[in-house]
């Protein structure tokens, strides 16, 4: 794949794995009602209130990730792609360890296991075709994580209104 092609990745894999949430919180959030009648403890995906609020979430975090795509490609700097990139796929790990913390599947992981050995490869490669100095990638993932990070976090407390 040209490298071109690698950077339309991001969008693609973030909205096939958020439709896999999108598709399947609610009905999971019916069926496994045990872990928010607790009182305390891990309530996964409390946060979403509906498909339809989560969906308009989604919706701007795709627009975000068309945007750096489309930057990327037009001028030919991968570095805020490879940050983005990196957050997204550091995102996936989440989901596992969900799984584990309530002993059963949580919506995103199937899509998380299926993306993740697929995006370190899209990563490792672009990183290779780019030459950026390791201080620059560190730089660019930090950075990319932290703005991925609070974008998230904003919009949780939006749904939460």
């Amino acid at each position: 794949m040209t490298i071109e092609t690698l950077a339309w990745m991001l969008p693609l894999i973030f909205i096939v794995h958020d439709f896999e949430e999108i598709i399947l919180i609610k009905s999971w959030k019916a069926k496994n009602q045990d872990l928010f009648l607790a009182p305390t403890g891990f309530k996964p995906y409390d946060h979403f209130k509906s498909s339809e609020q989560f969906s308009i979430a989604v919706l701007e975090e795709l627009i975000l990730f068309i945007g750096v795509s489309f930057y990327t490609v037009l001028r030919q700097n991968y570095l805020v792609w490879i940050g983005t990139f990196f957050a997204v796929t550091f995102h996936f790990i989440p989901h596992f360890l969900f799984c584990l913390r309530v002993k059963r599947f949580v919506p995103g992981a199937f899509t998380a296991l299926l993306a993740l050995p697929f995006s370190l490869w899209i990563l490792f490669d672009v990183i290779q075709q780019t030459h950026y100095s390791t201080f620059e990638l560190v730089v660019s993932c930090i950075i990319c994580s932290f703005v991925f990070l609070s974008n998230l976090k904003m919009i949780q407390q939006m749904m939460n209104r």
